[in-house]
């Protein structure tokens, strides 16, 4: 990590949490009390594990592996884990991009 990262992002914390005016910079360590008020969780959304599920599906009834529809579609194979795991809201043109690799209908991607 950047000491200069370091210094930007404790500024910011005590910046949003009004706390910690006088405080010796090199002695802090970030724990998860400090940043508790700074970072947030996404809520989940079923839709995203049940399209999610749809893909894999979808993937494997074409006996295609992760890495090769990644390489079809353009994108990272990281980028297909987290679709199928649900994790990833993606953009419809990313959408598209899947069904044309995958070759299979609007529907069959969207059923519940």
């Amino acid at each position: 990590m950047r000491a200069g990262f370091k210094t930007k992002y404790f500024r910011r914390v005590v910046r949003w949490t009004g706390q910690l005016k006088n405080f010796s910079f090199h002695k802090i360590s970030f724990t998860s009390e400090l940043l508790g008020c700074v970072t947030k969780s996404r809520p989940k959304l079923p839709q995203l594990a049940v399209f999610g599920a749809n893909v894999r599906r979808e993937r494997v009834a074409r006996a295609l592996t992760q890495e090769k529809l990644a390489e079809l579609m353009e994108v990272n194979p990281r980028t297909i884990q987290k679709i199928e795991a649900g994790k990833l809201n993606i953009l419809l043109t990313t959408i598209l991009r899947l069904q044309a690799a995958l070759g299979c209908s609007w529907n069959a991607l969207m059923k519940r």
